[in-house]
C-alpha cells in the first residue's frame, strides 16, 4: 500500500492556482485587467505544482519498478538453486 498522506497538498496547490488562472483570464478577456505578470506569476506557480504531482508519481513508479525487479532476481536465483538440486 503506498503512502500518500502529503501528496494531496501538491493537487491542492495545483487546483487553486489553475482557478486562480482562469479567474485571471476571464477578467482579462472581460476587461478587468490584471496586470500580465500577475497572470504569468500565477501560470508558473501552476505548472511548478503540477511538476511536483508529476515528479512525486515519477518517484514512486521507479520505486515499484525497483521492488519488482529485486523479487524478480530473488525469484530467479532461487529457481536456478532448485533447477541444480
Amino acid at each position: 500500500m503506498k503512502n500518500n498522506n502529503l501528496m494531496w497538498i501538491p493537487v491542492l496547490i495545483f487546483v487553486v492556482f489553475t482557478i486562480i488562472l482562469v479567474i485571471q483570464l476571464i477578467l482579462k478577456l472581460t476587461g478587468n485587467s490584471p496586470s500580465d505578470a500577475q497572470i504569468l506569476y500565477v501560470a508558473m506557480g501552476s505548472i511548478i505544482s503540477y511538476l511536483l504531482i508529476i515528479s512525486y508519481k515519477i518517484g514512486t513508479f521507479v520505486g515499484e519498478v525497483n521492488e519488482f525487479m529485486k523479487t524478480t532476481k530473488n525469484s530467479f536465483a532461487k529457481l536456478r538453486n532448485e533447477i541444480k538440486k
